[in-house]
């Protein structure tokens, strides 16, 4: 039965928080070549997780955050990784996906790959099969309700800014 992992990690910012009352497990994982967030993902396949939710894994450096989001393309074929950021919650798909929303949120979508083809509704700006060649084309839509649906050819990270 697959489970799902609410919260993973205890960075060095975290780190004052663990407790043995938290931390009943370690394990060592042999993977010298992989950053502790992708060592925490295998550990979450080896042991049936299907969902994990990301907190803490910007590094406070734009290479760490850079990396993170690299980590969650890799990944999300394999398991749905949601990250949140100081600013905005963050999915990478390559699918059709329907998202939850406040009306006025502001919402971005990035490509990583040219000739990204996207479709959205419940958007602002609706692209109806438009390709995306550059990563700026996606940023900055609003949702005008509730939810939002997003189809992308290619893999693509949909960013929603947290509303005040």
């Amino acid at each position: 039965m697959p489970k799902a992992l609410s919260a993973l990690a205890c960075s060095e910012g975290l780190s004052k928080f663990a407790s043995s009352a938290f931390c009943k497990e370690i394990s060592e994982i042999s993977y010298e070549q992989k950053s502790d967030l992708e060592k925490s993902i295998l550990w979450c396949l080896d042991n049936n997780v299907d969902q994990i939710s990301l907190l803490g894994f910007s590094g406070l450096r734009d290479d760490h955050n850079l990396s993170a989001l690299q980590t969650l393309k890799i990944y999300s074929k394999d398991i749905r990784l949601t990250l949140y950021s100081n600013f905005s919650k963050i999915i990478c798909i390559k699918e059709k996906m329907v998202f939850k929303s406040t009306p006025g949120q502001t919402v971005s979508i990035v490509t990583s790959e040219k000739s990204t083809n996207l479709s959205t509704h419940g958007l602002k700006y609706a692209l109806k099969d438009k390709k995306l060649d550059h990563i700026t084309q996606g940023l900055s839509n609003i949702a005008i309700g509730n939810q939002f649906s997003v189809e992308a050819s290619k893999w693509v990270w949909v960013f929603q800014n947290y509303t005040s």
